[in-house]
């Protein structure tokens, strides 16, 4: 069975383009990254920060002596609020979790064979 589209679908699409556009800008203004970057800073922020990242960054943060809550760091995460040194341990977090992503994957390849 075929679905639809309905206004409310073309809506939330509409919705969601205008947000991601406005994360780009942000991150783009906030950081001096070329939009190019911003994309790139986006995919790997949305693709290997799971459940509980927020606690993982306020942790961290503290390591660093940086006061920070787990909302601060959800908003920096969206592009709502700027915070530089939030922002590199979010990509730092985010590349180390793509490579522990990455060397699990190897991993299980060698035990295949």
């Amino acid at each position: 069975m075929e679905q639809s589209r309905t206004n409310i679908n073309e809506n939330i699409t509409l919705y969601d383009v205008q947000m991601h556009k406005e994360r780009i800008d942000a991150f783009c203004n906030n950081y001096s990254l070329t939009e190019e970057e911003a994309l790139s800073a986006i995919e790997l922020l949305d693709g290997y920060l799971g459940y509980g990242y927020a606690q993982e960054i306020v942790s961290l943060a503290l390591k660093n002596e940086i006061q920070v809550s787990r909302q601060v760091v959800r908003k920096v995460k969206l592009g709502h609020t700027k915070n530089p040194k939030i922002f590199n341990l979010l990509l730092e977090y985010a590349a180390e979790e793509k490579a522990e992503g990455v060397a699990a994957r190897k991993i299980l390849e060698a035990n295949k064979a």
